[in-house]
């Protein structure tokens, strides 16, 4: 299978396949357009874009970049698009977000999925403006998590504790956990190698999540948060009143 990349202008030389009595044809190009709309329209300023193509242009993978004036951290609207009925149309967005040729696609705020049935097109402009109306208040939220837990540096081995915890609680299944633990030993993104803290095993574990069903994805993600929630009370806790000298805390 070849990956290339493409620029934003040569989409249009892919058109979609024609609609059937089932099927709903959508360009990669309509569904660029969404995917910047969900930005622009949440009050983002579009920056640069990320476009790969496989499958002699049937599949097409998206990441579109925007910026907030008062925050270094990008807002990312990934989409997925397939004419060759591989997989449906899907969207993520977050502060973070995965889109990768081999049709997994996740995003920490969001993720929709719509098959190409005959009223997609109204779904999905429907999902879409759910999107983007709660995207710039959970894109601040997350901002204030993520500066929050990457307070707290961490040990090698106390990062695969909390990795390790997670499956004993059974937060995450085994193959997550089996992820998790190399992304937090050998982070896949140059982003994530100088996260030795609470952030970087939170990513390593919603990183891990991302070979999972949607319908499985969304609970574990959200299981993970608040796990990763609960140790940062926890350790906000101790500081505030340290236990005394000689006393075990678990």
């Amino acid at each position: 299978m070849q990956v290339i990349d493409i620029p934003r202008v040569q989409l249009p030389e892919y058109p979609e396949p024609p609609t059937t009595e089932t099927y709903l044809g959508i360009s990669h190009e309509y569904i660029y357009q969404m995917a910047l709309s969900i930005g622009t329209d949440a009050g983002f300023s579009f920056t640069h874009d990320n476009i790969k193509i496989s499958h002699e242009g049937k599949r097409c993978f998206m990441v579109l970049y925007f910026k907030h004036p008062s925050v270094e951290e990008p807002f990312m609207v990934a989409a997925r698009s397939c004419y060759d009925k591989s997989a449906s149309v899907a969207l993520a967005s977050g502060m973070y977000v995965l889109c990768c040729a081999n049709l997994c696609i996740s995003g920490g705020d969001m993720t929709i999925v719509r098959k190409h049935t005959l009223n997609a097109l109204s779904d999905l402009g429907q999902l879409s403006l759910s999107m983007t109306k709660s995207a710039m208040s959970r894109f601040f939220r997350m901002r204030v998590f993520q500066k929050d837990i990457q307070n707290y540096k961490l040990e090698d081995d106390q990062g695969k504790m909390i990795i390790g915890a997670a499956l004993g609680k059974g937060i995450i299944n085994h193959g997550t956990f089996l992820t998790a633990m190399k992304h937090w030993k050998e982070p896949p993104y140059k982003e994530f190698v100088e996260e030795k803290n609470l952030w970087g095993v939170y990513n390593a574990l919603t990183y891990g999540c991302h070979k999972l069903t949607l319908n499985n994805q969304i609970p574990t993600n959200a299981a993970i948060t608040e796990y990763i929630k609960q140790i940062n009370e926890n350790i906000k806790f101790i500081r505030l009143f340290p236990p005394k000298k000689n006393h075990i805390v678990f």
